[in-house]
């Protein structure tokens, strides 16, 4: 996993112990497990101290997988505990003073999920005093470079959009470091899909495609849908007694692109080249050399930043963009610039974050 390595590497040479963790959180990150699993397992994995991880949300409160993890997270808060009753606080207030006296005095990897709900992006007078105290104390912990950093601990923020997230947090001077984990590439869900259909084979389950379609062309298909959604196809499919089709995966992606997006993004699947445009060969040769033979070359510093496309209505700006992302292999993707901002303060940058992000 490419975002956890940029992880360990940020944090082995000492740039930071806090970090944001953004993008397709929700999906699975490697042999099919999903994010906190995963970075469970890595984290005890990482120090030759024993790491013990701290699980914190706003529904369950402080929480842990293993108990061995509990009992090492109350020997380091001491008596502290006592203060706050038999069970240990869900509040922020309360949660949050009892997570730092344990990152000074134990070693331990803290992953606070939904982080958004707790740190949310808005001006510090509009928040409550929780959720002050909660901005404030993990400000402190990323700027504590001797005492946590000493100990060999980190904290691990969970969001789907790093938009969401207080402001504060994303600032250089906050020394929190944000990794982005993006959607799977056509290769990487190739690869899901052919694992996919193995495992369900091993489950006396078969998953059939219509004449002409194969994982490959599935993978084009799913183009901006995360593992978890192909995984949802073959089960809808698998529910309907149906074949995976083109149409099949074409209805149930325009469902999730507008639940997920909200219609601020749009999708296509180009199905020509350049053969079917007609004249503008000087064009077709300069996209030609400089973008489809590039890329493929993996020479992206020969593709251009960007493109403009001029001309009057009905002159083929979209179907020569659209034969370019045929030959290049690329998402074609249409962007509502009137869904993309709104009234309402920051939701405009998090429209327009989803948007990117979904398409890189």
């Amino acid at each position: 996993m490419k975002a956890f390595q940029e992880f360990k590497e940020k944090y082995n040479a000492g740039i930071s112990h806090t970090f944001i963790f953004y993008g397709a959180t929700f999906d699975y990150v490697e042999n099919r497990t999903f994010l906190k699993t995963y970075l469970d397992k890595k984290f005890t994995e990482m120090s030759t101290n024993i790491k013990n991880v701290i699980y914190y949300d706003r529904a369950d409160g402080i929480s842990f997988q293993r108990s061995s993890d509990k009992e090492a997270f109350m020997m380091a808060i001491g008596e502290a505990a006592s203060q706050y009753g038999p069970e240990l606080p869900k509040d922020p207030l309360s949660a949050f003073d009892l997570i730092g006296r344990a990152l000074v005095g134990g070693h331990f990897a803290l992953i606070v999920d939904y982080a958004e709900s707790i740190f949310p992006n808005g001006d510090m007078s509009h928040m409550s005093e929780a959720d002050r105290t909660a901005v404030v104390s993990v400000l402190k912990w990323a700027k504590d470079s001797k005492a946590i950093r000493d100990m060999g601990n980190f904290i691990i923020l969970i969001t789907g959009n790093l938009s969401r997230i207080n402001p504060m947090f994303r600032e250089p001077s906050s020394r929190i470091e944000s990794i982005g984990l993006p959607y799977p590439d056509p290769k990487e869900r190739e690869v899901f899909i052919k694992e996919t259909i193995d495992a369900r084979k091993e489950q006396a389950v078969s998953v059939k495609f219509e004449k002409g379609m194969d994982a490959k062309c599935m993978a084009r298909l799913t183009a901006g849908l995360a593992k978890v959604h192909i995984v949802d196809i073959m089960q809808r499919a698998q529910m309907q007694k149906a074949l995976i089709s083109s149409a099949l995966i074409k209805e149930r992606k325009n469902d999730i692109i507008k639940a997920e997006f909200q219609d601020v993004l749009q999708i296509i699947e180009p199905e020509f080249g350049f053969e079917l445009i007609g004249g503008y060969d000087y064009v077709k040769d300069f996209l030609k050399k400089n973008v489809v033979d590039a890329i493929k070359a993996g020479n992206y510093r020969r593709v251009p930043m960007g493109i403009l496309l001029s001309g009057p209505a009905g002159t083929g700006k979209t179907a020569i963009a659209q034969a370019l992302a045929y030959e290049a292999g690329v998402n074609f993707v249409s962007f509502n610039i009137g869904r993309l901002f709104n009234r309402w303060v920051g939701s405009s940058e998090e429209n327009i974050e989803k948007a990117i992000w979904a398409i890189k």
